[in-house]
């Protein structure tokens, strides 16, 4: 196994990366079991921390990471990889708050009343979801820009479908039972995941000639969540050229930066040579002082159990109620000297609309 660790130190991470032990077991013995092999790789980028997705926490995998293990076909479907992603946008005409928002209500409307699809997918407004925004910036010149956060549709969150589609397997780690899928099963889920990344492409785009017409220039867009290739999974981070730049999120009423993809330092990871490098997309979530630990239960795969030090608990079935926000613009500087990349500007946030 290949395991590096660019992350900060704090106490996030370092949950996180207690957290991560488990995690890593439970693909060790997978692997181990199915392909008698000990070869993946998993990197801990500069924002890694806590998961809000329940399943991911579960498996023991946080956000802000990497994994690959594309030498083996199988999945396990904790992960729950889903299509997010970001898209930085230049209007040819500089449009003006109320423009935007009639604009912006108009599609949503559209959307609601279920007007708009690719192919036979009906499309969904998901703007507004957690950390899921559209923001008007400004850079140093007063150009304007349009940045969305957003996902896309997707099914391989359905746990019934998954289970009725495939042949589940499992493996008991350390008294807990494991569900994942080998083979041909794999295949099928890696494409699916491939479908999605395209869907969440074209419905963006079709999204945005519905607000926009053609009058716009697409500056960014890539995915920070999701299967890329067969076995390999973003998770909170971007892999992207070397010289490129990407934007780093924020808070919806923060600064957005913008920064260049550099020469990895380190190498080693499988698949992310060629001129390649891994890079946050974010700034990762803190955690309230106390919480040690969070733990499964084991009657539950919904449900987890959020530790504190005093010995306090809490079951919940979704760890935003556990006091979890986002980490200060403040770190932005400890994790450029983590990462493969430097800030070279910001843009500033004018309105922000998660609606």
């Amino acid at each position: 196994m290949i395991q590096l660790d660019r992350a900060l130190h704090d106490t996030s991470a370092h949950l996180a990366r207690r957290i991560l032990t488990r995690g890593l077991r439970n693909l060790a013995a997978i692997i181990e079991k199915e392909f008698h092999s000990d070869e993946f790789a998993h990197v801990a980028c500069p924002d890694f921390s806590i998961t809000l997705r329940q399943r991911r926490m579960v498996l023991g995998l946080p956000i802000g990471s990497y994994i690959n293990f594309s030498r083996h076909l199988f999945f396990p479907i904790e992960l729950d990889v889903n299509s997010c992603g970001v898209h930085l946008i230049r209007p040819h005409e500089r449009l003006d708050e109320k423009d935007l928002r009639d604009r912006l209500a108009t599609v949503r409307r559209r959307l609601d009343g279920k007007e708009l699809r690719v192919g036979n997918v009906i499309l969904k407004w998901n703007f507004s979801r957690r950390n899921h925004f559209i923001s008007v910036c400004y850079d140093s010149v007063g150009e304007q820009f349009i940045l969305v956060h957003a996902g896309g549709e997707t099914q391989l969150f359905d746990w019934q479908m998954l289970n009725n589609r495939f042949s589940v397997k499992q493996i008991e780690v350390d008294d807990r039972r494991i569900p994942y899928i080998v083979g041909k099963d794999a295949v099928e889920y890696s494409n699916i995941a491939a479908a999605e990344n395209q869907l969440f492409r074209v419905r963006h785009l079709t999204i945005f000639e519905e607000i926009f017409g053609s009058h716009f220039d697409l500056v960014y867009a890539d995915l920070h969540f999701g299967m890329i290739s067969q076995g390999e999974i973003l998770m909170g981070c971007s892999k992207l050229r070397v010289g490129s730049l990407f934007p780093i999120l924020t808070r919806p009423f923060e600064q957005i930066v913008i920064a260049k993809v550099l020469r990895p330092a380190d190498d080693r990871v499988l698949d992310v040579s060629g001129g390649y490098a891994l890079v946050p997309h974010g700034l990762g979530m803190t955690v309230p002082t106390g919480i040690v630990d969070i733990v499964a239960d084991p009657s539950d795969n919904e449900c987890v159990y959020v530790i504190h030090e005093s010995g306090r608990r809490m079951l919940t079935d979704t760890l935003e109620y556990a006091g979890i926000s986002y980490r200060q613009v403040s770190v932005l500087p400890e994790m450029a000297s983590r990462g493969d990349f430097e800030i070279v500007s910001t843009l500033e946030p004018r309105l922000c609309f998660k609606l």
